[in-house]
């Protein structure tokens, strides 16, 4: 079974590779699907292998430093990535760390425990994506920029703090709305009374 999964996530990233090399781009993020299924294919492939033995302290730092080096590997080749407008870069590099990527992540879960505001986020993901881009980003990036003119400062990280800060002050607002008035676009029950 393992052995299966791992040749369709193979054989789905020679696919992503073709589509990226040749087609550049299909209506409605289709090219994105191989990758995606890849992605998920290695997440079920953790899940159901015992990956208990990563849990040392120097893995976390291993997988982290492999992340950071495809992504500016990545990078290098092929400029910005962004998922959201179909622009992955070098196939190759992408999905080195997304799968390092993954793996930390896995292993940061597991020496966290719990984190109520991450298992918040993970419980209205799909609000929060939904929204990010559309609404709450550009109202945080406006709103920044002309407090940020007011007060005369002149600083990126304060800027890309408080826009960060904004933006999921904003996209909680947007979910506990949904989560009461309207759960049924995020498939839940209940709703206006």
């Amino acid at each position: 079974m393992k052995l299966t999964l791992l040749i369709v996530m193979v054989c789905l990233l020679f696919i992503s590779f073709v589509e990226f090399k040749y087609i550049n781009g299909f209506i409605f993020s289709l090219d994105l699907v191989p990758i995606a299924t890849s992605l998920l294919i290695f997440g079920y492939i953790l899940r159901i292998i015992d990956y208990k033995y990563l849990l040392k302290p120097y893995s976390l730092l291993i997988f982290l430093v492999l992340n950071i080096l495809f992504c500016i590997l990545n990078y290098k080749i092929s400029g910005l990535t962004d998922i959201y407008n179909c622009a992955i870069g070098n196939v190759f590099f992408f999905s080195l760390a997304a799968y390092a990527g993954i793996v930390f992540s896995l292993l940061l879960s597991n020496l966290i425990n719990t984190n109520t505001m991450l298992e918040y986020i993970g419980k209205n993901s799909l609000v929060f994506y939904a929204f990010q881009n559309s609404i709450s980003l550009p109202i945080s990036t406006y709103l920044v920029s002309k407090l940020l003119n007011i007060l005369n400062i002149n600083c990126d990280i304060v800027y890309f703090g408080l826009t960060i800060l904004l933006t999921l002050i904003i996209l909680t607002i947007i979910s506990i709305i949904i989560n009461k008035k309207f759960p049924f676009i995020i498939a839940k029950k209940g709703g206006i009374k």
